[in-house]
């Protein structure tokens, strides 16, 4: 059980990294691990508002995100 707690925190910080961590200028924000995010801590009101505060920011730049549309009813029901 331990081991699978450790795997399951080292699979959340390779997410934030993904998402928060440094890219080149032309690469995209990665809506399917934002949206990984929001499931891992969806008993964590603070980050489910906060990420949904950044896709909010975000989202009508087709430069952030690629394919938001895609996600928005999996999005919709886990912020809602």
């Amino acid at each position: 059980m331990v081991q699978h707690d450790q795997q399951h925190e080292d699979f959340k910080k390779r997410l934030i990294e993904d998402v928060f961590g440094e890219r080149s200028e032309n690469e995209k924000a990665p809506i399917e691990k934002v949206t990984l995010l929001i499931w891992h801590f969806r008993d964590d009101p603070r980050v489910v508002s906060f990420l949904a505060r950044f896709i909010a920011k975000y989202s009508n730049s087709r430069d952030i995100f690629d394919g938001l549309e895609f996600y928005l009813p999996q999005l919709a029901h886990m912020i809602i």
